[in-house]
């Protein structure tokens, strides 16, 4: 896996998708799109480090509540802040709910990812169609987390790139880590929570599943579904 943190207090699943080895030998470029978790934490230094990337674009993923609850710390270079609400399960409604066990709550995270691959395709294709126009580059997508909307996003991104799917999916396992200190209560007090506030091969291989079961593979996906321009996007983000 590539070193692409970037380093802002404050959000510590913000990360560069750039470097990753993409198709015909390339490799994604670095600097031009970025995943993260929300920016409402950011400290003054975070923001400031945040500024230096230059982002044009911040695309947010999280419902009008939760935006509300936790406005973003924008940087000065933004143009334009695209709101793109996904509600998929209302992750958060199950934390108290005292019939839950570790299986149903995994069950509850392949649900979501399945419902992001197929129920929410009209928000992932305006997704890409920001990303399409050379005006929001540098480009941030995030969510709260930056771990489930934000991951199938990016594991969408790096696809449409010829990034291997192994490799996919290592990227979207970083977001443990990253996010063990921000959930340290959810991650640590209680194992049937736990994957609520994690990420587990399992969640993004459901929505994998899917695409590969119902729509005739990742690429067929990304051109008929997400109507993304593959040889574009593979021209403008590889190097």
């Amino acid at each position: 896996m590539t070193d692409n943190r970037i380093v802002a207090e404050g959000a510590p699943n913000l990360r560069d998708l750039g470097g990753y080895p993409a198709a015909d030998g390339k490799r994604v470029v670095c600097r031009q799109v970025y995943r993260s978790d929300d920016l409402y934490d950011l400290s003054d230094d975070g923001l400031a480090g945040v500024d230096e990337l230059g982002i044009c674009c911040v695309v947010d993923f999280r419902t009008r509540n939760e935006a509300l609850l936790a406005p973003d710390r924008v940087p000065s270079t933004v143009k334009q802040t695209v709101t793109i609400p996904i509600d998929a399960g209302r992750l958060m409604t199950h934390y108290y709910d005292e019939t839950l066990n570790a299986r149903k709550t995994r069950g509850i995270m392949v649900s979501v990812y399945r419902a992001l691959a197929s129920d929410f395709q009209p928000a992932y294709r305006q997704f890409f169609a920001l990303l399409a126009d050379p005006e929001n580059i540098p480009l941030l997508f995030h969510c709260t987390a930056g771990k489930d909307r934000t991951g199938f996003a990016a594991a969408m991104f790096l696809s449409a790139l010829g990034v291997e799917r192994d490799v996919v999916v290592g990227d979207y396992l970083l977001s443990v880590e990253r996010l063990r200190e921000k959930y340290v209560e959810g991650v640590d007090y209680d194992e049937t929570t736990k994957p609520l506030f994690q990420v587990e091969p399992a969640f993004i291989d459901a929505a994998f599943d899917i695409i590969d079961s119902q729509y005739g593979g990742v690429e067929s996906y990304l051109t008929n579904q997400l109507h993304v321009d593959i040889p574009l996007f593979r021209q403008r983000f590889t190097e």
